[in-house]
């Protein structure tokens, strides 16, 4: 579980669920948050997109490191097209026609996988402001049922050749892309 207070979850969008620091939570083990989807656990990133498009039909390690390689690659063609596309002298930014007025929200896929923002204003100013990343989804912990996330489900029976020297851990989360700034706090106490 995560060292912050249990929140009901009512939907991903649900920016009023501010994280609240529980240092002392019994059975906490990090400070990723445990987001889902219709309650369920999502792995996100190059695989679960290959997956999607019929690609890949299996969820491994290589798996993993196979379909970044290979978005790696489209997407190094795709830029080709794309450079082409852009006109010189046109600008790189339209601002919106209108302005937010309370509550914003905004989705869109990263190599690592899905990345969510969202806000709430309160007269111009920025009251609220949420990042779940992909690394949130992935590493996610258990949630308020007791699921596993992503990455602790692919590390259930993996073999494991040295106990003391535990390698295989490391290579399958790697495969997952962590990037876990989020996760790191400070904390007076």
């Amino acid at each position: 579980y995560s060292w912050f207070r249990k929140q009901p979850a009512k939907r991903v969008t649900d920016l009023e669920a501010v994280k609240q620091p529980e240092s002392n939570k019994p059975g906490a083990y990090t400070w990723v948050i445990a987001p889902r989807y219709a309650g369920q656990v999502m792995e996100v990133g190059p695989l679960a997109r290959a997956i999607i498009r019929g690609e890949f039909h299996s969820s491994s390690t290589m798996d993993r490191i196979v379909a970044r390689s290979r978005e790696a690659a489209l997407i190094a063609q795709w830029m080709a097209q794309w450079l082409s596309e852009i006109e010189e002298g046109k600008p790189a930014y339209r601002p919106p026609a209108d302005r937010i007025k309370t509550q914003a929200f905004g989705t869109l896929e990263v190599p690592r996988g899905g990345l969510l923002h969202g806000s709430h204003l309160d007269t111009d100013k920025i009251a609220h402001y949420a990042i779940i990343t992909p690394s949130e989804w992935n590493f996610s912990p258990r949630d308020n049922r007791g699921n596993l996330g992503a990455l602790e489900h692919a590390l259930i029976g993996i073999p494991i050749d040295d106990p003391n020297t535990p390698i295989e851990v490391g290579r399958v989360a790697r495969s997952f892309d962590p990037c876990l700034y989020c996760a790191t706090h400070v904390l007076q106490v």
